[in-house]
């Protein structure tokens, strides 16, 4: 995967393990000087994620990792769906997060699945920061 990602001119890239997507996504961010929007329903979900979280079943860091939420520009509207709670779990498998430019993300994504990695998907957009300090934008 990560040379296909290399391949397809991924500037950035880390495997999600401990501080959660929302974590990754927001180090990834700061790192690169700029904004992101994550879209919550094209987030991948290992089986059984869904019931879990729905049920309240979270990890021992949840509680640690949902302190970002202060980063998350549109909390007030996100935080009720069923879902949110899963972009700050650390339960992800490593999975790979990268940012590839996007006229590259379309060819990216085939090869990827062609190569396996079946759950492979575009979960967010990166943009200009607009503010001091980066943020996150999620949407449904």
């Amino acid at each position: 995967a990560s040379i296909c990602l290399q391949a397809h001119g991924a500037t950035a890239c880390t495997d999600v393990t401990g501080f959660g997507l929302a974590g990754h996504l927001f180090e990834m961010a700061r790192a690169s000087g700029v904004d992101v929007t994550l879209k919550l329903s094209a987030v991948p979900l290992l089986d059984g994620a869904r019931e879990t979280v729905t049920d309240g079943i979270l990890s021992s860091l949840h509680s640690h990792n949902v302190r970002l939420q202060n980063k998350i520009v549109t909390v007030e509207s996100i935080e009720k769906h069923p879902l949110y709670p899963v972009i700050f779990d650390p339960q992800t498998a490593g999975g790979l997060l990268a940012s590839v430019p996007v006229e590259e993300s379309e060819l990216c994504l085939r090869e990827l699945r062609a190569l396996g990695y079946q759950l492979a998907t575009v979960v967010g957009k990166v943009q200009p920061r607009t503010a001091q300090a980066e943020r996150l934008w999620v949407e449904t």
